[in-house]
């Protein structure tokens, strides 16, 4: 993939993912979604900021993180593969999400632990692999 693509396939690739996860309840019921993106998206699309994530707060934050993590790594990817299989014709496929504690040993000084989620995806229209 050219280096002039890149930015816009993973616009598109985080709006998949954003849409996976707000059609998926226990993920919709779970987190709130704040950020560029979604201020981007309810000022009518006009991006005032570049964004290359999707941030989130989880509603539950009384659960332990290993419980937090487990709930995400699992939700995560059930969503992203309904996602994927409502799609004629698929225009993403996953081969790996995983979920680790952010920052990586969950020390934060504030006990702000939060969570990040990567996939390895595959772009079908250029069979490569791109994360």
């Amino acid at each position: 993939m050219n280096a002039n693509a890149q930015p816009q396939w993973k616009h598109q690739l985080l709006e998949f993912a954003l849409a996976a996860f707000a059609a998926h309840e226990p993920l919709r019921s779970a987190l709130i979604f704040k950020g560029a993106r979604i201020l981007n998206l309810r000022l009518g699309n006009t991006p005032s900021r570049e964004s290359f994530d999707l941030d989130s707060n989880l509603v539950e934050t009384h659960l332990e993180k290993a419980a937090c993590l487990a709930f995400i790594d699992r939700e995560s990817s059930l969503a992203l593969k309904r996602h994927i299989a409502r799609q004629n014709p698929a225009h993403f496929s996953f081969k790996s999400v995983k979920v680790e504690l952010s920052p990586p040993r969950g020390n934060h000084p504030f006990d702000w632990t939060g969570f990040t989620i990567s996939a390895l995806s595959v772009d079908k229209a250029n069979k490569k692999q791109v994360v």
